[in-house]
Parts: C-alpha cells; sequence; structure tokens
C-alpha cells in the first residue's frame, strides 16, 4: 500500500455535493496534507452541519511512512467524538513488504478502550513476475485466539498482464465456495471499457451489475453502471458519471446522476477538485468563437459546427440540470435530433479537452 498522490496530482481538497431542491448542497470534503516528498500524510474528512452550516470533524486517515519511496507502514482511522472535541482511534492496518516491495501481510486492528485487538489477516501472494495470484483473508477467533479462513480471491490475467477477472470466494468451515466474479475487457490501449459483476446463484454466475467506460482524446470521460434485472432478462440503466479535466490533464470535476427510468438522468452528486499548486491553466468557458450551434430556435435537428476537427462531448440538458441527452462525436460538423424533446430552454455542452462550450437553446 502506497500513499499515492491522487490522479498523480497535489490535491489539497476534494468538496463532494448533493443534487437536492434542483440545487447543489454541501455534503463531505476532503483535505490532504503531504509530507516534504510529496506523499499523503493525512486525510480528513469532514461532514456539512445544515443547522450551523458549517462543515464538522467526522473521519481522519494518518499515513505513517516508512521509506522515501511513500511505502506506508501503518495507516490509522480516527473518528471525531461530538462529546469530549477530540479524535479517537478506530482502525489500523498494520503492513509488511518483502523484497520486491510488494505487501505481503497486512494486519487490521480495531481499538476499543484505548486498546488495539486483531480482527483480520490479509496476505498476499504473487507470481515471480509480481503479479499478484492470491488474498487470503482470515478473521480472528479472539475466544481461541486463532485465525480463521474468511475470503479468499483468485486473480487471473491475460496474454499482457492485464487483469481479466478476480473471483471471490468465502470459506464455509470446510472449502471455499464461490461467491463473486469481477470480469475486465479493454481496449488496444489497455484502458478498461467494461466492467461486470457476477454473483454466484450455487451452480452458475449470474451478472449483477456492469460498468461501461467511455474515453474522449485517451483520458475517461464517461462511466456508465447499468443493473442486471432477472425480470426482464436485460439490463437496465441505473448510474452515471461525467469526468472533466483540467488542460494539464489533472481531475477538475466528476459529475454523477441517477437514471429515472425515462430517457434522461438526474444530478445525484458532484466532486470538485483544488490543487496546492493551482494548474496553470483551468477550463476554458470562453471558447464561443470556435463552435457554432444553430438553429435557435430549432423545431428539432440541431447543427453542430467547430474550426477543427477533434474529439468532442456534447451533452443537452433542461433548465433544472437533468441531462436529457448526450453523444460522443468526431470531426468538424455533427448533428443532434431533439425532435423527441418537448417545447422548452435547454441547455447544450460542446466539451472537447479542457474547453467546454454552453449555449441555452429554444426548442419550439
Amino acid at each position: 500500500f502506497f500513499s499515492m498522490v491522487t490522479y498523480g496530482q497535489m490535491i489539497q481538497s476534494e468538496l463532494i455535493e448533493l443534487w437536492q431542491t434542483n440545487s447543489w448542497h454541501n455534503s463531505e470534503k476532503y483535505t490532504n496534507l503531504y509530507d516534504s516528498s510529496g506523499y499523503v500524510s493525512s486525510e480528513l474528512v469532514e461532514s456539512w452541519d445544515r443547522v450551523s452550516n458549517t462543515w464538522t470533524n467526522s473521519v481522519q486517515f494518518n499515513y505513517i511512512n516508512n521509506d522515501k519511496n511513500g511505502k506506508v507502514n501503518q495507516l490509522i482511522s480516527q473518528f471525531w467524538d461530538m462529546a469530549t472535541g477530540q479524535w479517537l482511534n478506530s482502525e489500523r492496518n498494520i503492513y509488511t513488504y518483502p523484497i520486491s516491495s510488494n505487501i505481503s501481510a497486512v494486519i487490521i486492528q480495531k481499538c476499543e478502550n484505548g486498546v488495539w485487538y486483531d480482527t483480520l489477516s490479509d496476505t498476499l501472494i504473487y507470481d515471480k513476475n509480481g503479479y499478484q495470484l492470491k488474498l487470503i483473508q482470515e478473521v480472528r477467533d479472539s475466544t481461541h485466539h486463532l485465525w480463521k479462513n474468511n475470503v479468499q480471491i483468485l486473480y487471473t490475467y491475460d496474454s499482457k498482464g492485464l487483469l481479466n477477472q478476480d473471483i471471490w470466494q468465502n470459506w464455509d468451515g470446510g472449502s471455499w465456495a464461490n461467491a463473486s466474479k469481477s470480469s475486465y475487457s479493454y481496449d488496444s490501449s489497455g484502458r478498461v471499457l467494461t466492467y461486470n459483476y457476477s454473483s454466484w446463484l450455487g451452480t452458475k454466475w449470474q451478472s449483477a451489475m456492469q460498468y461501461t467506460y467511455t474515453y474522449n482524446n485517451g483520458q475517461l470521460a464517461n462511466l456508465f453502471l447499468q443493473n442486471w434485472n432477472d425480470a426482464d432478462n436485460s439490463w437496465e440503466n441505473f448510474d452515471m458519471t461525467d469526468y472533466f479535466y483540467n488542460c494539464d490533464s489533472s481531475m477538475h470535476q466528476e459529475i454523477s446522476e441517477n437514471w429515472n427510468g425515462s430517457n434522461y438522468s438526474i444530478n445525484s452528486s458532484r466532486n470538485t477538485y483544488f490543487y496546492f499548486k493551482n494548474p496553470p491553466c483551468n477550463i476554458d468557458t470562453t471558447a464561443a468563437m470556435d463552435y457554432q450551434i444553430f438553429p435557435n430556435p430549432t423545431t428539432g435537428l440541431l447543427y453542430i459546427k467547430t474550426s477543427v476537427n477533434e474529439d468532442i462531448a456534447i451533452m443537452v440538458a433542461d433548465m433544472i440540470g437533468r441531462t436529457i441527452y448526450r453523444e460522443n462525436a468526431s470531426g468538424s460538423a455533427n448533428i443532434i435530433d431533439l425532435q423527441n424533446l418537448a417545447p422548452a430552454i435547454y441547455l447544450v455542452r460542446v466539451i472537447a479537452g479542457n474547453k467546454i462550450y454552453s449555449k441555452k437553446i429554444l426548442k419550439e
């Protein structure tokens, strides 16, 4: 376990907002501190108090590094005790490393009345090339002071060394029994295209949920979640997340939406990232000279022209923030069909790299 810098950047804080009553409201805030080598040393989680309209302490994580490469010796989580106004220990992870610098074991402890007690133990097994083959988790029997099997995870890889699937198994007292399976597919560049989660039904695997990844100019642009409906024997839309970046490729924002059961989704949450050193440039929202959207008003067909040939994402939202149309496109001229939309004012956004062009249009 390494104390890594999120997205390869020095993220100072992350703000999480929830969509309620047609507007964004504060929910949680994560604030990071770093050591002199640039590794995360602590993370503070605060919750928004709607009564006092202030941030209040919730949880904090302290990373204890044992070398200059950022390897973590211990990770200690604490919760804020409102009654005493102080941090109290909750959980501690203790890591050990073999010569190859990969984790070989993790001991997880709980704190009760100021005393640490072993609860779980993870043992990780690697092949000669450093690929993880297995994780075996044991649970501590406090009565007999023995470790007992709990869960194991089996990993397999394709010919390129990319994770193909992992199978979770539970210990039933005498043998390992299948529980769940995760399967992955990739594009030619090694980027994840789909992640499928299946449950074991006793004799066969049954799909439960699936993520689909979409990229724009090599960056993750959209993550689409579907759940499996046994009754209809089909996938049902559930959740979608759009990703926006600064021009130095650092993460700017994630916006998640829930599927409404119709042809649009409703805003759910928004994550915004802030940095100790601001990126050299931010998202450019003044790209009007590069794009044309017409006609306005429109009876249905909308033409989008750009001065350059590039990959773009097109999104259409109504005036309360619901995304009702989205499409990834390329080239300098595109047409979208809005004939099925009710007459109203809509917001059209064209996203290309760090540039976002927004325009209100009237559908007649």
